[in-house]
């Protein structure tokens, strides 16, 4: 049997510590403590940043005394706040078995490994950050599995018109207008008149109550 989500696991908290001598280091002091074996699953292959965020999104869903605009605002900006997460764990190598971790760690300074973590914890925009993002291309950055880039052009996920389509086309098996679609389930693109999906996976099972028009009453 595997054990259930609140057994506990002594894990680590950060993805690397630094020992003496500026050697990396995974499951040593003071970076282990024990979780609940869900909390390690959340964090897995991202930052510390993650859980809380997710937490920020569940909350928020929950919340009945909130508007749906207000919810509508909070989600998005979580969205975005989670989509620079999973650009910080390609950037500082989560996505890599430890030993690879390990190995591309150990090639920066000390400065730059306290940078790191600074970030990985916060969110905040250090300039180790730009510096890892400096010659990478969209491509490099957005992934439909672990080992083989998306095939949309650059240009189409730049414009937001890779999967559109295909996700209104879903909503409308569940009844979804168009409008529907694009109010629940999109806002605004920040430089074009198109409209960007944001609610992910999360909500793409949330069925609208369309007697009184409030906004997400059930799961499917």
């Amino acid at each position: 049997m595997t054990p259930g989500p609140r057994a506990i696991s002594l894990e680590a908290i950060y993805p690397f510590a630094i020992k003496e001598n500026n050697r990396i280091a995974y499951h040593a002091n003071p970076n282990v403590c024990f979780i609940a074996t869900a909390v390690n699953f959340s964090k897995k292959k991202n930052p510390p940043l993650h859980p809380p965020l997710v937490a920020s999104w569940f909350n928020c869903h929950d919340d009945e005394n909130m508007s749906f605009d207000k919810r509508k605002s909070q989600w998005a900006w979580t969205y975005n706040a989670l989509s620079n997460v999973v650009t910080m764990s390609h950037i500082f190598h989560l996505e890599l078995p430890h030993v690879e971790q390990i190995k591309a760690w150990q090639q920066w300074t000390p400065e730059e490994h306290k940078e790191a973590l600074e970030v990985l914890r916060t969110g905040a925009r250090l300039p180790i950050v730009d510096r890892l993002l400096s010659g990478l291309y969209l491509r490099n950055l957005f992934r439909v599995s672990e080992d083989k880039p998306c095939d949309a052009r650059a240009s189409q996920i730049e414009a937001g018109t890779a999967m559109y389509s295909s996700l209104v086309q879903i909503g409308a098996q569940y009844g979804l207008t168009q409008y529907e679609f694009e109010y629940y389930l999109a806002i605004p693109s920040p430089r074009r008149l198109d409209r960007v999906f944001y609610l992910s996976t999360f909500s793409l099972g949330l069925k609208l109550d369309k007697m009184d028009g409030t906004g997400i009453k059930s799961r499917l």
